[in-house]
C-alpha cells in the first residue's frame, strides 16, 4: 500500500545557502504528513534526498517552475522557499478545509509596497495596484491548477521587461489569481504568515521562540520575507522585535 498517495507534495527546488539547515530542521514538525519533492542544484542541499539532480547552479525562481515534475493533480503541492521558511506545526486537514488555494497574506496593497516600481515599469502588471500582496515563496494549492499556474507563468513573462525578470515570479504568482479570479483562495496567516509587514502592523510577535498571531494561534508556517529574514533566527526575542519595529517607524 503506497502510504504516500493522500499526502500533500513539499516541492522545494534549490541549492544549498545558510538558511537551508533551519529549513530542515523545522521540517519534524510536518514530515509525517507530506511527501517531499526536492529538485536539487549546486551547491547540492546534503539534508535532503533529491527527486531530480541538476549539476548546474540554481536556476533562478522564475526558471525553477521549468523543472517540477509531472505530479498527481488531485494531491496538493506545499510550493516553498528553504532559506528563509521555518516550519512551527503540522497542517490541518487541508481537504477538509475545503479551499482550492492557500497562500500568505503580506497586508499591504502593491501600491504602498516594493512591487510600485516594479508595476510601474510593466504595465501589464497595473491590475494589482490596488490588491493586496500574496506571498509567491510559500502557498499551497492542487497541483491541477499549480500547473495551470506553471502555464501562466510561461506565457505571461514575455510581459515582463527585462531587468525585472529575475524578481517577475512575485507578481506573476499575484497576477494568475487576477486573471483567474474563480478560485476558491484562503489568506489567513495561520497557515502561511509572511513576516514582513504582519511584523510591522503587529499582527505577529514572538513569545519562547514561536512566532505568535495577536489572536494567538500559531501559523503553521512563517516566511521572512523582505528583511526579515535574520528574524528567524536572531529575532526569537521580543527585543529584536521591538528594534525592528523602531526602526521601520523612523523610517
Amino acid at each position: 500500500m503506497n502510504t504516500n498517495m493522500n499526502k500533500p507534495y513539499l516541492v522545494t527546488v534549490a541549492s544549498y545557502t545558510d538558511g537551508v539547515k533551519r529549513f530542515y530542521e523545522s521540517l519534524v514538525h510536518i514530515k509525517n504528513q507530506i511527501e517531499h519533492v526536492h529538485i536539487s542544484f549546486e551547491p547540492a542541499i546534503p539534508y535532503f534526498k533529491p527527486w531530480k539532480k541538476h549539476e548546474e547552479e540554481y536556476c533562478g525562481n522564475l526558471k525553477r517552475l521549468d523543472h517540477i515534475p509531472l505530479l498527481d493533480d488531485k494531491r496538493f503541492i506545499i510550493f516553498s522557499d528553504t532559506d528563509d521558511v521555518v516550519f512551527q506545526r503540522p497542517f490541518p486537514d487541508l481537504e477538509r478545509m475545503q479551499y482550492e488555494v492557500y497562500v500568505g497574506n503580506e497586508n499591504v496593497k502593491h501600491v504602498d509596497s516594493y512591487w510600485k516600481p516594479f508595476i510601474e515599469r510593466n504595465p501589464y502588471f497595473q491590475p494589482l495596484m490596488e490588491r493586496t500582496v500574496y506571498n509567491g515563496g510559500l502557498f499551497a494549492m492542487r497541483y491541477g491548477i499549480f500547473k495551470k499556474y506553471m502555464a501562466f507563468v510561461k506565457e505571461f513573462t514575455k510581459w515582463v521587461a527585462p531587468e525585472d525578470l529575475g524578481q517577475a515570479d512575485q507578481l506573476l504568482f499575484n497576477l494568475f489569481f487576477v486573471k483567474q479570479p474563480y478560485y476558491d483562495v484562503y489568506a489567513g496567516l495561520d497557515i502561511f504568515c509572511p513576516l514582513y509587514r504582519n511584523l510591522e502592523i503587529k499582527s505577529v510577535y514572538v513569545k519562547k521562540g514561536l512566532f505568535i498571531l495577536s489572536d494567538g494561534h500559531v501559523p503553521v508556517a512563517v516566511h521572512g520575507n523582505g528583511n526579515t529574514k535574520g528574524v528567524l533566527d536572531d529575532g526569537r526575542k521580543m527585543d529584536k522585535i521591538s528594534k525592528f519595529r523602531k526602526k521601520k517607524n523612523e523610517v
